[in-house]
């Protein structure tokens, strides 16, 4: 987790989940935002941007060249198609598929540069999710990152070539170019002279797979929950174990409490016994239970990313991350999880909208 990248990527996506409209693959690559910032959750935290835009423009080439292994993978699978037995009209429409798949991954060269845990950043700086603060220190972040990947595709288009289909004339007019030209004039100067390695270059995705390998908040959400309970079927022979629940089928479970990774850190870093966290009761547990709300509101990447990927969504501005320099309680349970209530990544009402993704 502690550093450079997280990747997944789905061949052959379109028009699913609100993913590529057009017979192109969907490669994501997200960057865990937490593990930039060093001395989390202390009144010394901060955001390496030096060693974020250094991984930036190596996210880009890295992707560029997965671009390539993914030609060669379709060259394989239309030359499979090709030397099959059936006829040619029964094998047209696979082939044809392959060959537009094909022809997007060369015409357009797409990435999907993104982000994770941004929440989990916000609070291991010791500021409040949703706030003025927050946002505004988010957009610098998603601008770097924008910067940072189409200077690495313009830097790649002068060593590799531009994608065919680039013409700066076209994007005379496009918002996200616009604002490009506007914050780094010489860059854009740069993009008209050798063009770009890639048509586009970034996806905020939800992350939620990737979040749970990394341990961290999803995408540039909140953490839901800090605290949920989980079952764990109990077989036979099982030893050393305690009924909890049991179901109208007879199926014996044993329950356990599954907190957020950070928000132990969190713990840690203000002090706090965790070896007591297995232990406290279900009181204290549903106390630290805090809900995050799925529903719009602030986007703190504005207008720098140029698409999402899904129904990503945005808390309100009550939402609240851990403080710097706070005193801690005498207690590591129930007043821990009310401090936390107070002022770490929850949002202090719950409402109707649908769960996030």
């Amino acid at each position: 987790m502690k550093r450079i990248v997280l990747l997944c990527g789905c061949l052959l996506v379109w028009g699913s989940a609100g993913a590529q409209l057009t017979l192109d693959s969907c490669r994501l690559l997200a960057l865990n935002l937490y593990s930039y910032v060093d001395k989390p959750f202390t009144a010394e935290a901060s955001f390496d941007f030096s060693k974020f835009r250094d991984h930036v423009g190596k996210a880009m080439r890295m992707m560029d060249d997965i671009i390539d292994l993914e030609l060669e993978k379709v060259e394989q699978i239309i030359a499979k198609i090709d030397a099959d037995p059936e006829e040619a009209d029964i094998r047209y429409v696979e082939s044809n598929l392959w060959k537009k798949v094909r022809e997007m991954a060369l015409k357009g060269r797409r990435t999907g540069l993104g982000i994770t845990a941004e929440g989990d950043m916000i609070a291991a700086l010791g500021m409040r999710y949703g706030s003025d603060k927050a946002v505004a220190f988010a957009v610098e972040v998603h601008k770097t990152l924008a910067l940072a990947a189409y200077g690495a595709s313009v830097e790649m288009a002068e060593e590799r070539g531009a994608f065919p289909l680039y013409d700066a004339a076209r994007e005379l007019d496009n918002p996200m170019i616009a604002r490009i030209r506007e914050a780094d004039p010489e860059l854009y100067a740069e993009m008209e002279k050798n063009g770009r390695r890639n048509i586009a270059m970034l996806t905020i995705a939800p992350t939620g797979t990737t979040s749970l390998m990394s341990q961290t908040t999803s995408g540039i959400e909140p953490v839901f929950r800090t605290v949920y309970k989980r079952r764990r079927k109990i077989n036979p022979s099982d030893h050393d174990t305690h009924v909890d629940y049991e179901d109208e089928t007879g199926e014996k479970f044993q329950e356990y409490n599954v907190y957020h990774h950070n928000f132990v850190k969190w713990l840690e870093a203000s002090g706090y016994d965790t070896s007591k966290l297995a232990t406290i009761s279900d009181a204290e547990a549903d106390a630290s239970s805090i809900s995050t709300t799925s529903r719009p509101a602030v986007s703190s990447p504005g207008l720098w990313v140029s698409k999402s990927v899904g129904g990503t969504a945005r808390p309100s501005v009550e939402t609240t991350t851990a403080p710097r320099g706070r005193k801690k309680p005498a207690m590591p349970c129930s007043k821990a999880a009310s401090a936390w209530k107070r002022n770490v990544s929850a949002c202090t009402r719950k409402c109707a909208a649908r769960p996030p993704n």
